[in-house]
């Protein structure tokens, strides 16, 4: 079992509940899960399930209730209930609520408590606007900070070419990502040190300075020639300790101070 806890919100994108309830029931045997849900996923009975169904099963695999108010949701934060927040499948219309500050449910109420935190939400998105209405929204949140998205794209590019949907395989993944501030692929640094050596996907180079021949003699160019620069016309580039400084061309007579 795992340490992490992941609250997991379920948007009405009722044709994907059936894979998403199964997708939760395994991760329920490793993480701890906090079950949150739209107002109209523990609403609506559907074609591809009863809402009474779901929410025995989302309950009966977390071992726990469900956040099913804005009540409920409001503590989400405060009490510090999860270390990242999945919401998947997530509509256009969660999207677009997300991405505008709008918080009239428990699941846009768990979001915005868990962001109070610093901390990371999950998107795995499934909407048939992606490329149309909801695109402005979507760019957004993927510029915003602590938002992850599990890879998406088109589900059925002729039947529906503005139809956007994650690859829920890739959930888990995009989790361990998240977690880790995964938002880049490699850290490059000339600095070994007992902590960077360590770090994963880091590569750390030799900090050769100005170690070279060519380097050296541009080095000595450099500093011979501000220093004439300075001692003629008081002026200070490149220092370390002062701040740079052009007095302009000397007097034609007279001396100054530099």
């Amino acid at each position: 079992m795992r340490t992490e806890r992941i609250g997991f919100a379920l948007c009405g994108s009722f044709c994907n509940h059936p894979k998403i309830l199964m997708l939760f029931e395994e991760m329920a045997e490793s993480f701890e899960l906090v079950p949150i849900l739209s107002e109209n996923t523990a609403r609506y009975d559907t074609r591809f399930g009863l809402a009474d169904d779901l929410i025995a099963r989302v309950e009966r695999a977390a071992g726990r209730p469900a956040i099913r108010t804005i009540v409920e949701a409001e503590p989400f934060g405060p009490q510090n209930l999860a270390d990242v927040l999945v919401i998947a499948p997530c509509t256009g219309n969660t999207l677009a609520k997300l991405a505008h500050g709008i918080t009239d449910g428990p699941v846009t109420m768990a979001a915005k408590s868990h962001l109070r935190n610093g901390k990371p939400v999950v998107v795995a998105l499934a909407t048939n606007d992606g490329l149309s209405a909801s695109a402005p929204n979507l760019a957004a949140l993927l510029n915003r900070k602590n938002y992850y998205f599990v890879p998406f794209g088109q589900d059925d590019p002729q039947g529906k070419p503005t139809s956007l949907i994650a690859d829920f395989s890739q959930l888990v993944p995009t989790i361990d990502a998240a977690l880790r501030g995964g938002r880049l692929a490699w850290f490059s640094c000339d600095f070994a040190t007992p902590k960077t050596v360590k770090m994963p996907n880091t590569f750390i180079t030799t900090h050769s300075g100005a170690g070279t021949g060519e380097a050296e003699a541009n080095c000595a160019d450099m500093a011979i020639s501000e220093l004439k620069d300075y001692l003629e016309n008081g002026n200070i580039k490149n220092s370390v300790n002062y701040p740079a400084c052009d007095m302009g061309p000397a007097p034609a007579q007279g001396d100054r101070v530099a």
